[in-house]
């Protein structure tokens, strides 16, 4: 069974939803969302000229605006500026695509930031590619420590055995930029793993 899509409208105007609702009927169309439960199946179109909600950065944003500079640093937010036809916002809903992963219940990965919601406050960290791999095999499987080869062979390609503190070194950038939101714990046999 196919899990429905979510749209989560915010459009004070009150046109859009009847119209959503009309194109989308296999869809969710709702005001209210909670975090826990953003996933791939979500979008977020918002009806005004600034986006100031945490939503935008967990999944693809429609900004209907009259403003034509799009905000910076968040690549998941898409303009459509007003006027506009509402074919074009069918096109750009059609096209949208998820582009953040859960890996702990208050971070995601969006393209190459990890964004963390704590406390209502959203912070975002520029990861690199390497780091944004180690992040997500850490966070794969259950709260499970893993090991220092199964994350060099997984992670780095490295064959096992390989005698190298390329891990150790990785592990150390990218705790300066996690903690204290994000902790990596490391266990006696030198096995790691995120604490949720």
């Amino acid at each position: 069974m196919q899990t429905k899509r979510h749209i989560i409208l915010q459009d004070k105007t009150g046109f859009l939803e009847p119209l959503l609702k009309q194109t989308y009927q296999d869809c969710i169309i709702e005001q209210e969302y909670d975090l826990e439960k953003i996933n791939e199946n979500y979008l977020f179109i918002i009806n005004q000229d600034t986006v100031q909600s945490e939503l935008s950065y967990l999944c693809p944003t429609i900004l209907l605006t009259s403003i034509l500079d799009k905000p910076e640093g968040n690549p998941q937010i898409q303009i459509l500026t007003t006027p506009f036809k509402y074919r074009d916002l069918v096109h750009i809903i059609n096209a949208s695509k998820q582009c953040s992963a859960r890996i702990l219940p208050n971070a995601w990965i969006n393209t190459k930031t990890l964004v963390t919601i704590f406390s209502n406050i959203v912070s975002t960290k520029d990861l690199t590619s390497i780091e944004i791999k180690l992040l997500e095999y850490l966070a794969s499987n259950d709260c499970s420590f893993k090991s220092k080869n199964d994350i060099l062979r997984h992670v780095f390609s490295y064959k096992d055995n390989t005698d190298t503190n390329t891990l150790e070194t990785n592990i150390y950038r990218l705790r300066k930029k996690l903690e204290p939101e994000i902790l990596i714990l490391r266990d006696e046999n030198n096995g790691y793993m995120l604490k949720r």
